[in-house]
């Protein structure tokens, strides 16, 4: 007989192997994500969970007809089994003090976005940050060996992500074109989205112990994709996560050894790029933006460097000031994009690609801080566990990024913020 453990390796391979054949024919994409579903819904609540996260970087194009993401599926019923559980007594959510007030808050501010706008969308950010808190509360006996297999599912699954848009082609003309046109890789996400994942799951495999050889061929796959995707805001993160995990991790002999494999990866992706440059094409455009990227910020045309983020800022920042002090203290209930778009009369061309202009309309300069105040503590609770350095270099990766990034409406923002 196959062993349990057996059969979900199985299972994993095949969840994997047929999201590389999604948006090939749109009847065989319902074939394939009913499959799934069905799959998924008699499963344990544990792998219930752990699927949750294995299929965050497949978000965008697992979607539905007339429903939408696959995820609000999977919501429902990993809410319905935690109702079922509790109903028999065969499971106690527990949530701390701080739980409990987070979510109040979010029922308040969510119930008065609903109210304002009418967008029950909303309701799914509510669902999302319930269910992350329950994954962490259920594994916190056994909080390591929990957040291993999540890592280990997370890389292969952001592999897989490499390889769907690789085969399927997904490339988008990026870049300024006024000066420099290219075709920037994007996964399963836009650019920028896609090199935070590589660079999550690059972080990773930096703390989890795995075989050298085969550490070297995931970040050459992992490196390969954030080369391609011309992230420039990726490539300057991915320099400061290898910097944060050296300080971090200076003193300890066990780093160093388990780190060579990036060392040895970083130094042969340098020189393949130094001695190929000249043969291969595809290589030039990219190297050239980021010369130009580089030319800009030694001018001080920041602007130009961040793509236009500078003066979206600005605009933003300049639209918070003119608000009411009653609003800019609890905000004005924008829990999405839309809903922001409209409060400002603007156009979704003008995304303000930065997390906390957004919290700061939508919960306000309060709800920011406390939101922020949450997510140390929850990190501060796991000082003594192994990976605890992992998750603090993760939080402060998603920090950084929120700076470049709207993430503020995206499940994977608070799956890693809160975790």
């Amino acid at each position: 007989m196959i062993k349990l453990a057996q059969k979900k390796k199985l299972l994993y391979s095949f969840f994997a192997t047929a999201l590389l054949f999604i948006n090939f024919n749109s009847n065989l994409d319902i074939i394939i994500m009913s499959i799934i579903v069905l799959c998924y819904a008699p499963l344990s609540l544990k792998d219930n969970l752990y699927l949750y996260v294995f299929f965050m970087p497949f978000d965008e194009i697992l979607a539905i007809p007339m429903l939408g993401s696959i995820y609000r599926i999977f919501q429902a019923i990993i809410l319905a089994k935690i109702f079922h559980l509790f109903i028999k007594r065969k499971l106690d959510p527990k949530f701390s003090l701080s739980d409990i007030f987070l979510l109040l808050f979010l029922i308040i501010y969510i119930g008065c976005s609903i109210i304002l706008y009418g967008n029950m969308n909303v309701l799914g950010l509510f669902i999302n940050i319930l269910i992350v808190i329950i994954i962490r509360n259920s594994f916190i006996d056994n909080l390591d060996q929990h957040l291993s297999k999540i890592f280990r599912l997370f890389i292969f699954s952001v592999c897989m992500a490499i390889f769907w848009g690789l085969i399927h082609h997904n490339f988008m003309m990026g870049g300024d074109l006024r000066t420099i046109a290219m075709m920037r890789f994007k996964g399963t996400q836009e650019p920028n989205v896609m090199a935070l994942y590589i660079n999550i799951s690059i972080l990773f495999l930096l703390y989890l112990n795995m075989q050298i050889k085969k550490k070297i061929l995931l970040l050459i796959l992992l490196y390969t994709g954030l080369f391609l995707t011309v992230s420039i805001s990726g490539l300057v993160l991915n320099l400061s996560i290898i910097l944060i995990v050296l300080l971090l991790n200076k003193k300890t002999y066990v780093s160093i050894k388990h780190n060579l494999s990036y060392f040895i990866t970083l130094l042969f992706v340098i020189l393949s790029v130094i001695f190929l440059r000249n043969y291969l094409s595809f290589l030039e455009i990219p190297l050239e933006r980021f010369q130009e990227k580089l030319n800009y910020v030694l001018q001080g045309n920041f602007n130009s460097a961040t793509t236009g983020r500078t003066e979206l800022n600005d605009m933003y920042l300049q639209h918070f000031k003119e608000m009411a002090l009653h609003e800019q203290i609890f905000g004005v209930f924008t829990l999405n994009g839309n809903n922001m778009w409209n409060y400002l009369h603007l156009v979704k061309v003008n995304v303000s690609h930065n997390t906390f202009t957004d919290m700061l309309y939508s919960f306000g300069v309060l709800g920011l801080l406390f939101l922020l105040i949450y997510v140390f503590k929850s990190l501060y609770s796991k000082v003594n566990i192994h990976f605890f350095k992992c998750l603090l270099v993760l939080k402060t990766t998603l920090l950084v990024s929120g700076f470049t990034l709207s993430m503020f409406d995206s499940r994977y923002f608070y799956v890693w913020m809160i975790l």
